[in-house]
């Protein structure tokens, strides 16, 4: 038994700490579903806009990169690159 107080959970059949890394590992490794993304890619971009409307691009900037991570679109990396535009940070474009 891996600790005196914890019951095995059923997906997980090498119950042991190894066993569980392991498990967490192989988890983390399987590529997320595509409604995943899209809800991921929407709720980024919604936050981003939102810290683009209160002016603080800098966290816009990175609510757009996230959302790009999610699910890419030209109009997600033409909005990030105006915030860094606003940010005179034209480099990062």
């Amino acid at each position: 038994m891996l600790f005196p107080l914890t019951f095995p959970i059923p997906t997980i059949p090498n119950w042991s700490v190894d066993g569980i890394i392991l498990h967490a590992k192989f988890e983390s490794a399987k590529p997320l579903d595509q409604s995943h993304l899209e809800r991921t890619k929407a709720i980024m971009k919604s936050q981003a806009d939102h810290a683009f409307r209160l002016k603080d691009y800098k966290l816009a900037s990175k609510a757009y990169g996230v959302a790009i991570n999610a699910a890419p679109s030209a109009t997600l990396y033409a909005n990030r690159n105006l915030c860094k535009l606003l940010l005179d940070d034209g480099e990062g474009v």
